[in-house]
């Protein structure tokens, strides 16, 4: 009785299988359809995450080039509107055709040129502050 009945059940779960086949193919392809969502849901986190990461970058670095600024005028301003236009057009990739494999390269290159810039002021804020000279002390 119990092997007729589960021949019975799997023979109506085949056929009932067989006949709505074309719906159970729709009902599987409904969850493929939010894949689209969720590249689209790590495309916005890919860019929410680059511009923060610019502009942290950014604010940084930007306290270094003030006090770049105060030590001398020329030279402050040009590199800081250099940076700032630099910035810009690092963070205008996003307006374009967002990637994320080459918006972490940008990162990178960002990296790169923000430390480039730290160096310059560096340098130049070095430069400008007398070295004190040690005086021999007689023993």
């Amino acid at each position: 009785m119990s092997t007729l009945l589960k021949t019975l059940f799997s023979g109506s779960l085949l056929s009932v299988i067989v006949v709505k086949w074309d719906y159970i193919v729709e009902l599987v392809n409904i969850q493929n359809a939010f894949q689209d969502d969720l590249s689209l849901l790590i495309k916005l986190g890919g860019m929410i995450g680059y511009t923060v990461f610019i502009i942290f970058a950014f604010l940084i670095q930007r306290s270094q080039i003030k006090n770049l600024t105060q030590l001398k005028k020329n030279k402050g301003y040009v590199i800081n509107a250099i940076f700032i236009l630099l910035t810009i057009i690092f963070l205008s990739y996003m307006l374009v055709d967002f990637k994320i494999q080459i918006a972490v390269i940008n990162l990178m290159l960002y990296l790169v040129v923000v430390s480039l810039f730290d160096y310059i002021s560096e340098k130049i804020i070095i430069g400008l502050k007398p070295q004190k000279s040690h005086t021999k002390t007689i023993i």
